[in-house]
């Protein structure tokens, strides 16, 4: 198979088993679709409009090698497809998490964890300044977890166990 199909390859088996997954009788996320597809759709708005700022502005690009050659706003169709399969598959995996695993006993670690992040986050974002793209995403996250962890948000603890969940799978699709 050639290489242009790879990135298209990675953003299918992203979504391909938490779509079927949606369907089974035990897990039944098809019937949350309508909480899923609109705020879905406006964040990758959001970061459809950064990823074509930072590739015009020359921060990073994608290699014509590993994409089919379709482009939408000047970037490949397996990129605005990453904006849909990948939080699906985020989405399913907390859905599975939330409802399935008993989290709240791990409130407080979860508050532990944040406050570390946010230091860690703030610090590398301020000791990269000159990399526009890192500091930016950096400081940014911290601010954000600062304000989850200000409004008393009950859903970090089942957040970060997703995230350990996806990690692997999520560096090797990245």
């Amino acid at each position: 198979m050639p290489d242009k199909y790879l990135y298209l390859l990675v953003d299918f088996f992203c979504i391909v088993f938490p779509f079927l997954f949606s369907f089974h009788p035990r897990f039944r996320f098809v019937s949350q679709w309508r909480h899923f597809f609109v705020p879905c759709l406006a964040v990758a708005a959001f970061f459809l409009v950064w990823d074509g700022i930072f590739t015009h502005i020359g921060i990073w690009n994608f290699n014509p090698r590993y994409v089919c050659g379709i482009y939408l706003f000047n970037l490949p169709i397996e990129e605005v497809l990453f904006f849909i399969c990948i939080p699906y598959a985020c989405v399913f995996t907390y859905y599975c998490v939330s409802t399935y695993i008993p989290t709240a006993r791990f409130a407080s670690i979860a508050r532990w964890f944040s406050l570390l992040l946010i230091a860690a986050m703030l610090l590398v974002g301020l000791a990269y300044l000159p990399r526009l793209y890192t500091s930016v995403t950096f400081i940014l996250l911290a601010l954000f977890v600062s304000i989850m962890l200000y409004r008393r948000v009950t859903y970090l603890a089942a957040f970060y166990l997703t995230f350990i969940i996806i990690l692997l799978p999520f560096f090797i699709s990245n």
